[in-house]
This record gives C-alpha cells, structure tokens and sequence, in this order.
C-alpha cells in the first residue's frame, strides 16, 4: 500500500489516472506477482491499458469478494496501535 498519500488534506489519485509524465504513464493497481525489482512505471500507458485489462482483468475486479474473505484483525490492531 502506498501509504504516503494517504493522510489528512491529500488528494488521492483514482485507478487509471494518467500522470502528467511524458510516457503518459498511468495510475495503475497491480497483481501481486508484478511487484519485483523489474518493475517500473513506464511500463504502464495510456497506450497499454486497455490491451492489459482485456488481457489480464483488472487487479480490483474481485476487490470487495477478496476483501470479505480476508482477516485484516490483525491489521486494525496494529492500525489501533494495540498488539495483536
């Protein structure tokens, strides 16, 4: 989680945003699996987003099915500030 824009009085970005870079890179949420050291922004476009969702779905297309089966307990006690 990128927990740095996520605090008072910031403006988060929403999936698929584009940056203003000039690849036209985009906001884009992952599958676990990309998340290794060949990763690299420029590697998703305005370009390419398209194609990689009709090619691979979209990492959040199962967010709320996958988030009911997690335990996050440990997490919110943490969050809380309290041992879990």
């Amino acid at each position: 989680m990128d927990y740095v824009p996520h605090r008072k009085d910031k403006t988060l970005i929403a999936l698929y945003s584009p940056r203003q870079t000039k690849e036209g890179t985009v906001s884009a949420p992952l599958f676990w699996h990309e998340v290794n050291e060949d990763l690299t922004p420029a590697s998703f476009t305005i370009g390419n987003m398209v194609e990689r969702v009709q090619s691979f779905e979209c990492p959040f297309e199962r967010y709320f099915e996958v988030g009911n089966k997690q335990d996050m307990s440990k997490l919110l006690e943490m969050v809380k500030g309290r041992d879990p």
